[in-house]
């Protein structure tokens, strides 16, 4: 059992943006908390473990974990082979086992890149061919988990977007396609093989930019 006292009241476990706490973060939510303690003279305090855990719940997992280092960049074939090639092999050639001529199949020049970064070390990958395609989407094992992919997917919807395109599609692992569709892409065919694993296209309708009156 935590070490809480009889009676306490959990002071976020409900904790919701709204008229109310318009404007403060948890963060600022769990000071006001702790000053509302403080000055109100409380002796059923909570105990420690009760703290860490309410901590845990205000401060993202990700700054726990070392993940607030994690940068993204646009990255370029002729500039960024080594990095991109490095992060594609492991995932793709290494653990999926896919032939190394289907992974890197000529078009990546072509492409727009992306690189996530812990520190110096490239840890994620995703391209987008002027077709629409995204693909080649890659995070390191240790690195799954933290939104990286997301953040990584996001990149390339947002550039399409930036180039009036209509919309962006993939060819999704089977496994991976609740993922995609919480980023908004629908399922438009029946379930092909790729590489020897099951797939389904999906695709996403783009916002054009709105042009501004000047």
């Amino acid at each position: 059992m935590m070490g809480t006292s009889r009676g306490f009241r959990p002071p976020l476990a409900q904790w919701r943006p709204g008229r109310r706490n318009a404007g403060r973060s948890r963060r600022q939510a769990l000071h006001s908390w702790v000053e509302g303690i403080l000055q109100q003279g409380r002796h059923n305090l909570p105990g420690p473990d009760y703290i860490a855990m309410t901590a845990r719940s205000v401060i993202p997992c990700r700054e726990l974990t070392g993940m607030s280092r994690i940068r993204i960049r646009e990255a370029s074939w002729p500039a960024d082979r080594t990095s991109l090639e490095a992060v594609r092999s492991a995932v793709f050639i290494r653990e999926q086992g896919v032939p190394r001529a289907l992974e890197f199949d000529g078009l990546d020049a072509a492409a727009l890149h992306w690189l996530a970064f812990n520190e110096q070390q490239p840890v994620g990958t995703l391209r987008l061919l002027p077709t629409g395609q995204i693909g080649r989407m890659a995070v390191l094992p240790a690195y799954r988990g933290h939104g990286i992919a997301s953040r990584l997917l996001r990149h390339a919807i947002a550039a399409a977007e930036g180039h009036g395109w209509d919309e962006v599609w993939l060819n999704a692992q089977y496994a991976r396609r609740s993922f995609y569709a919480a980023h908004g892409f629908i399922v438009i065919s029946d379930i092909f093989e790729d590489a020897g694993m099951p797939h389904q296209r999906m695709l996403r309708r783009l916002r054009r930019p709105v042009a501004m009156a000047v």
